[in-house]
Parts: structure tokens; C-alpha cells; sequence
């Protein structure tokens, strides 16, 4: 995505209309658009794609006085929890969060002859101990739209509901919350918290948990990732980090004015910017940047676990995806023939008809 499409997407995104598009269909449009032209270009980059544990290529110098990237090396596979996708009726478990305990919330799609998916509705949940995912709650027709995005947290379950949110807390009660939400851009529970960005980029509202107050911090911009305590909001000009304890709010130095995708963890900050993955030591500062290969994606999404950075992106109209899995601490990445999460020190990945869960 270049500057001019950065520009447009900011813009038309921080707009308060009356009647707002589907959910996602700007960033659908403008992903497929930026594929389109990175394939274009690089053709090269289409047998980058290898199963993960071969060796791959391309990790740029890192930046700031850190020692330079070292050259990609095998990475082997852990062990993992295999995670059933196959439900009731023919349909398949599709991951959309992962928690830093391991736990996952998805949706259900079906899948027909030709490869192509249909998302079904309902919520489910599995994990390292959940390995045949279960049912949480059903989800109405209207809400098909809306199920793009979950967050899981410390006990917290988050989903879209129309233009609402469902948060299920430790008590086991469903809760509505989540006012104010457009239902076009992520929301994200940790330590306790629900945040979400308020529709046209007029705040950040924090929930306690379910059940409790939500406040609003009014700062400028769209929420583009959480890690307790920040929150990540860039307006267009700069990028920001806004403590949600106490609204104070800086600029994240060196961060682009409008970065495709941030997101954060605890020891690491991460944010694609076209064909770039940056990655910053949250302790040290310094960078490194990884070129990415060009996904063909309906969505792209970042996470950030404990060790390694994922850069994830799901087929436009099939089931599977690719996934690039960064790992911090040796400076070598692997690429996956699957989507991919991250989170705490949770990998999650699908492959084929199973997801592995493993520790990383």
C-alpha cells in the first residue's frame, strides 16, 4: 500500500457517516489492490513460500546500532497440541483470536468442493486442554458480517455482535458492551480491560471487564493495537501510544504517520508500513525489518507473542492462507502454508484440517 492509498484509507475510515460500508470493505479493496501490484513486481517472491523449518532469505540489516540480522536459518518444529477443526454438520472451526494462555476463540465456516469458504456463524473456543472445539454461544444472521475479528484475554472472550460487542467474563454471563464501536476495526482485551476505538476516530473507549465502567480517552485517531498498558492510535500524522490508565499520550519515535497494521507484545512492537515488517525491542529500541512475500489476502493481520512476530494472511476466497513467524530472539523467520496467531508464548497455526498449538 502506498502513501496516496495510505492517505485515502485514513481518511475515508475517520469520516462519521450515516450509512457505513460493510465491515473491512475498504481495507478488502485497498489489501487486494497492494497484492495485485507487489505480485506484479516481484515475482520472484512466489517460491519464497516453504513449509516451515526450511531455510528462507531476505532479512534486512537491522537499524540503531543492533547487531546485523543474522543470516535465516532451520528452524525445528515444536511440539504441538493438533487442534480439531471439523464441527458438527460438515463445517470447519476458523480461528480468529488467541489468548496468552493458548485459549482460541473462532468462528464456523463451511467449505464447498471448489475450495471456497462461507463463514456459518456461532462462536467456539479451544485450547491446549480443548483440543475438540466447543460452543459458546450462536450468533444471529445479521452478525455474519461483523465476525472478522475476536480478542481473548485474561478469562475475558470478546466478540462482534452486530455493531456491538459480547463479552463473556469468568462468571460465564454474556454481556453486551462495546458502545460506540464501528464494527470496521479491531477491539482487544488484556489485564482485565475491553478496548476498543470509537467509531470515526473520536476516541479510545476502556471497559472493566464485562461488567464494569467504561470511560473514554479522547485522543485523535484510529486504534491499531493494544499491548496493557498502551494503546497504539495513529492519526494520520503521527503514531501514538496512549496509557489507558491515565490517558497520557506520546508519539511512538521513529513510527511511520500511518502504518498498514501495528501490533505489540511484551517485549516487542511491530507494524507493517506496504512491503515491510518493522520489529522494535520494546527494551532496547533497536529494529530489524523483514521484506514480506506477497499475500493474495482478503485480510492481513500482525500479533506479537512472548518470542516471535507473525504476519498473517488469510486466502481471498478459500480456506488456508500464508504466514510469515519472525522469531526475536535468533533473528530468522519461517514461512508457513497457513494462517497464523500469536500470542504470550503461544504460536497458533493451521494446517489443513487441524490447527498445531505449540509453545514458541
Amino acid at each position: 500500500m502506498d502513501d496516496l492509498e495510505r492517505d485515502v484509507a485514513e481518511q475515508l475510515r475517520t469520516l462519521l457517516v450515516a450509512d457505513p460500508p460493510p465491515a473491512g470493505l475498504a481495507e478488502r479493496i485497498l489489501t487486494r489492490t497492494a497484492a495485485r501490484r507487489r505480485r506484479r513486481r516481484a515475482v520472484a517472491a512466489a517460491g519464497a513460500f516453504v513449509v516451515c523449518g526450511a531455510v528462507v532469505v531476505g532479512v534486512a540489516g537491522a537499524r540503531n546500532g543492533s547487531d546485523p540480522a543474522p543470516a535465516a536459518v532451520a528452524v525445528a518444529p515444536p511440539s504441538a497440541v493438533t487442534i480439531q477443526r471439523g464441527l458438527a454438520g460438515g463445517q470447519r472451526f476458523k480461528a480468529m483470536a488467541l489468548g496468552s494462555d493458548g485459549t482460541v476463540l473462532g468462528t464456523s465456516v463451511s467449505v464447498g468442493s471448489d475450495g471456497a469458504s462461507e463463514p456459518r456463524g456461532g462462536v467456539w473456543t479451544a485450547g491446549p486442554s480443548v483440543v475438540v472445539p466447543r460452543r459458546v454461544q450462536s450468533t444471529g444472521a445479521g452478525s455474519l458480517p461483523y465476525l472478522w475479528t475476536m480478542a481473548v484475554g485474561d478469562r475475558v472472550q470478546v466478540w462482534p455482535e452486530g455493531e456491538r460487542l459480547k463479552c463473556l467474563g469468568p462468571n460465564g454471563v454474556v454481556r453486551t458492551i462495546g458502545d460506540g464501536w464501528s464494527g470496521r476495526d479491531r477491539f482487544y482485551t488484556e489485564r482485565g480491560l475491553v478496548v476498543w476505538g470509537r467509531v470515526g476516530g473520536r476516541g479510545v473507549a476502556v471497559a472493566s471487564g464485562c461488567d464494569g465502567p467504561t470511560r473514554t480517552i479522547l485522543v485523535k485517531g484510529l486504534l491499531k493495537g493494544f499491548s496493557y498498558p498502551l494503546a497504539f492510535v495513529s492519526d494520520g500524522v503521527k503514531t501514538w501510544q496512549v496509557d489507558v490508565r491515565s490517558g497520557a499520550k506520546s508519539a511512538v519515535p521513529r513510527a511511520p504517520r500511518s502504518p498498514d497494521e501495528i501490533a505489540a507484545g511484551p517485549n516487542a512492537i511491530a507494524w507493517v508500513v506496504g512491503d515491510d515488517l518493522t520489529i522494535r525491542d520494546r527494551a532496547t529500541g533497536a529494529e530489524r525489518s523483514v521484506r514480506l512475500p506477497a499475500y493474495e489476502s482478503s485480510s492481513n493481520q500482525v500479533s506479537v507473542g512472548a518470542h516471535v512476530v507473525v504476519y498473517s494472511g488469510d486466502d481471498e476466497d478459500g480456506d488456508g492462507g500464508r504466514a510469515r513467524v519472525y522469531d526475536v530472539r535468533t533473528g530468522s523467520y519461517a514461512d508457513e502454508r497457513g494462517p497464523a496467531l500469536a500470542a504470550g508464548g503461544w504460536l497458533l497455526v493451521q494446517a489443513g484440517d487441524v490447527y498445531k498449538l505449540s509453545r514458541r
